[in-house]
């Protein structure tokens, strides 16, 4: 099994090496797929962990993988091979493996980190395959289990953390969200789930038009960002591009001008945030390492139901990338069949209608060849005492019924190397077989 997980993550490195990775995490996939021992790349970045999930060729060692991230990264994560690495992107997608257990952000993220992987041909069919089956199971997670509703989603905790900002009068709160990405669009959700609807939206790179338009908010030009900080009751920052767009100087300014606390839920991982604003008067600042200490514990009894549905997906996924393994020797069969076949087709006479006769005589001919070289092998097998493996193999490869046969030519079972169990030892009679496999 060629699939690999490569996890910083804020629990096992903390929240400011996850931040000071994602800030090398350029072109991060093409780097990796440089190495000959890489196949396959889907780079998995929140708020709290930064993934890597690979699959490597089947030549490659797990110590050539590790390495190759190790140089890419700079730093040593945690690293998870086969099914292990399956169950832990299951895991991942279903929200147990997340800072607040159970929170649903984290399976959207992951299904855009895999369309982007998709749209930029860094994965295969592997890879592809775990991944949306870990999605699925996500979906089963929530629909069939209490983690949605008791495992709150990091942007949910925070407001709730801060919501004595309105009290019993959500509707006269005015929020301001900085930044459009994937974490704007959970914050609008969960502010109108408070029936918050004044919402500003603000973001250097120009998209504050389009993003308000496509929900409903009032966008914040440029050069106003001073003069909204004066007004909102409440600020979101979740933009983490690694410059502080809300500086000490600004908020300074913004405090003389307020006459009620300035609140600020800094969600980046890179903080938006310039260091020392949360020691300013008239400043509530909550960041990520805040909201890290009020994340709850998911109820026992959710998380291992949740636990027992990925472990049957995870089996389920892994069966079948194992039984796509031996795809290359089905098509080789399929090749020798349609060559005979093509063969017996060159054979026949150029005339467009065939007589039942003809039609017989010209299948028999192509039964006999297919038949030709097994039956000699059949003949070898038992000059050499090979018999019972032969008839065994035989009956795997092509799903007859040989007991009543092998019984006629007296053909014993013997110990098979694998120590697995022949599935034809199920035809024969108990009283017929010398001795067990």
């Amino acid at each position: 099994m060629g699939i690999v997980s490569a996890s910083v993550h804020h629990y096992i490195h903390g929240l400011a090496q996850v931040a000071d990775v994602s800030r090398h995490l350029d072109n991060i996939s093409s780097r990796l797929l440089a190495y000959r021992c890489v196949d396959a790349v889907v780079v998995l970045t929140t708020c709290n962990r930064v993934d890597l999930y690979l699959d490597s060729v089947d030549s490659a060692t797990e110590m050539d993988i590790e390495r190759a991230i190790n140089q890419e990264l700079s730093m040593t994560p945690s690293f998870l091979h086969g099914k292990k690495a399956i169950n832990h992107i299951f895991e991942v997608a279903a929200g147990l493996d997340s800072m607040v257990v159970g929170e649903r952000e984290i399976s959207g993220q992951l299904k855009r980190a895999h369309l982007q992987a998709l749209k930029s041909h860094s994965t295969n069919s592997d890879l592809s395959r775990v991944i949306d089956a870990a999605l699925r199971s996500s979906r089963k997670v929530a629909h069939t289990t209490g983690l949605a509703g008791t495992g709150r989603s990091i942007v949910a905790l925070a407001l709730d953390h801060v919501s004595d900002i309105w009290g019993d009068h959500p509707q006269t709160a005015s929020a301001l969200i900085i930044g459009t990405g994937a974490y704007a669009g959970a914050t609008v959700a969960q502010l109108r789930g408070r029936q918050i609807e004044d919402i500003h939206v603000y973001s250097q790179s120009g998209r504050a038009q389009a993003f308000a338009q496509a929900h409903e908010l009032k966008a914040i030009e440029p050069h106003d960002l001073t003069e909204a900080l004066a007004f909102a009751d409440l600020v979101i920052s979740c933009r983490g591009l690694g410059n502080p767009i809300i500086t000490e100087a600004m908020v300074k300014e913004v405090v003389e001008r307020r006459r009620n606390e300035l609140v600020i839920l800094d969600l980046a991982l890179q903080t938006d945030v310039q260091s020392g604003v949360g020691n300013l008067p008239g400043v509530r600042l909550i960041n990520l390492e805040h909201i890290q200490e009020l994340a709850p514990e998911a109820a026992g009894s959710h998380i291992c139901r949740a636990r027992e549905i990925i472990q049957r997906g995870v089996n389920d996924v892994v069966a079948q990338i194992e039984s796509r393994r031996i795809d290359p020797v089905v098509v080789a069969f399929r090749d020798h069949i349609n060559e005979l076949c093509s063969g017996e087709v060159e054979r026949l006479p150029e005339k467009e209608i065939f007589t039942k006769e003809e039609v017989a005589r010209a299948l028999g001919h192509f039964a006999s060849r297919i038949a030709h070289t097994p039956t000699i092998l059949a003949r070898q097998a038992a000059e050499t005492g090979n018999d019972w493996e032969y008839v065994r193999a035989l009956h795997s490869a092509l799903g007859i019924d040989l007991s009543d046969a092998a019984r006629e030519a007296n053909i014993q079972p013997s110990a098979v190397g694998s120590g697995g169990r022949c599935p034809l030892s199920a035809l024969l009679k108990k009283e017929d077989l010398s001795h067990e496999l």
